[in-house]
């Protein structure tokens, strides 16, 4: 579904908290300013000394090195990733009390976290959604990786092909063989 004018489905641009950050979007407080990897890195750089002993002290601060903390059990990483899914499951749960899918897929750069980031996702929509809504759900991490942006473009333009197959001219016929 892209919408009337093919933007459905931006959930990054959903307003989570009204009273929050400028968004570059012209809104305040959409999810990417709460989940995007810049957010994600701003966030930790804002936390920083109150945890003096963490992985990510003495180095720049990037989203593969908050990921790789939190794998190792950073405490200001967990807070950012914990933070993060809890916000991400804000907007899912809105997602799943209109459209009630049966799958969500959650990717970007914090997808090797696995269980760590998907469990706080899962609470936050459990608190969030009708009884029925979370019960016949599956979220869980894409496994995509890096690549996911390509398969996704790959994947309209060979949907967009297919339906139109007048964007194919005909083939000629091969010639029949001589008997």
């Amino acid at each position: 579904y892209r919408g009337a004018t093919g933007f459905a489905g931006e959930i990054g641009h959903l307003s989570i908290d009204p009273n929050g950050e400028p968004c570059i979007c012209g809104l305040r407080g959409c999810l990417a300013m709460h989940v995007g990897s810049p957010a994600l890195v701003q966030r930790a750089r804002g936390l920083l000394r109150e945890y003096p002993g963490s992985m990510l002290q003495g180095s720049p601060i990037t989203i593969t090195g908050i990921e790789a903390a939190a794998l190792a059990g950073d405490a200001l990483a967990l807070r950012i990733t914990r933070e993060a899914a809890e916000y991400l499951g804000i907007a899912v749960a809105g997602m799943l009390n209109l459209m009630n899918p049966s799958l969500v897929v959650v990717g970007g750069g914090i997808t090797g976290l696995g269980d760590r980031f998907l469990e706080p996702l899962r609470e936050s929509v459990r608190e969030r959604t009708r009884v029925s809504s979370p019960a016949g759900v599956t979220v869980e991490m894409s496994r995509l990786g890096p690549q996911s942006v390509a398969v996704g473009a790959g994947s309209l333009v060979l949907q967009t092909a297919l339906a139109n197959p007048r964007l194919f001219p005909s083939l000629p016929r091969p010639a029949k063989a001589a008997r």
